[in-house]
């Protein structure tokens, strides 16, 4: 998603925390600092494995760049909605000095063919994962994603890593980010090829909020670490349910961090 679009997405989240009646100085804070100008854009690190995956329950695919040591333990990063494999950029070189990292398009996004599901990204993370169990870590969206497939597939995830996971997502936020949204003219999503579409997005919020994990989180086993950035004040109620309903999990508020931190 282009920095307009991420930036309207972000006063939504403000209208929505205003109408609640829960606004601060915190809250409308993070819009200010969410300003188009303070932004960056990702570019594509390259030389990296791609490897798809062959369909599973859904007629559909999942494209995943692998990179890092092959030797190591896997690790799946999820992006969020509106973004694709590329927000992981930045972490590539680290993070592939540990571990052989497995970056998915989830469904609708970069080169994985539509429409966004969340159980069918389920089904084909747990045919990717080859028998191995794997370490994962999601963002917003992408751990919703990790929430379901570690409480319906036990036996794949090693540990989770969880950042402002909406446990049953705002329903004003979501509406009036559709709302907003669907004024923002296409060009402003980017190219096509770029793999976030506005069609893709709206269609993920549709999803979301059709979804409750409140009966999934006691099923999760693994090692669990909730994260949510304390300027993100709409989520800290759905992290703390999270850490309260998971299993030995554990939360953690990270400082002077909004929605998108990494």
């Amino acid at each position: 998603m282009t920095p307009t679009a991420r930036y309207v997405m972000t006063i939504a989240n403000g209208l929505a925390v205003q109408a609640s009646g829960d606004a601060s100085r915190e809250d409308l804070q993070q819009v200010a600092d969410a300003a188009p100008t303070q932004l960056t854009t990702r570019v594509a690190a390259p030389g990296s494995e791609r490897l798809p995956t062959g369909a599973v329950d859904e007629p559909m695919t999942m494209f995943v760049d692998a990179c890092g040591d092959p030797t190591a333990p896997p690790l799946v990063l999820l992006h969020g909605a509106g973004e694709s494999r590329q927000m992981w950029d930045g972490e590539r070189e680290v993070l592939g000095r540990r571990f052989r990292l497995l970056l998915p398009d989830l469904p609708g996004y970069g080169r994985s063919p539509g429409p966004f599901s969340i159980d069918a990204a389920v089904a084909s993370l747990h045919a990717l994962r080859q028998g191995q169990r794997v370490h994962v870590c999601g963002l917003s969206a992408g751990a919703m994603v990790a929430i379901r497939w570690a409480a319906r597939y036990p036996d794949d995830v090693a540990s989770l890593m969880i950042s402002v996971v909406p446990v049953r997502p705002p329903q004003l936020v979501l509406r009036l980010q559709s709302a907003v949204l669907r004024l923002i003219p296409v060009a402003s999503f980017g190219s096509p090829e770029e793999g976030v579409t506005k069609a893709a997005v709206l269609r993920t919020l549709a999803e979301l909020r059709r979804t409750d994990l409140r009966a999934d989180l006691s099923n999760v086993q693994a090692r669990t670490l909730v994260l949510c950035g304390s300027k993100y004040r709409i989520n800290l109620a759905a992290s703390r349910e999270a850490a309260a309903n998971i299993s030995g999990a554990v939360l953690r508020t990270v400082p002077d961090a909004g929605h998108v931190w990494n």
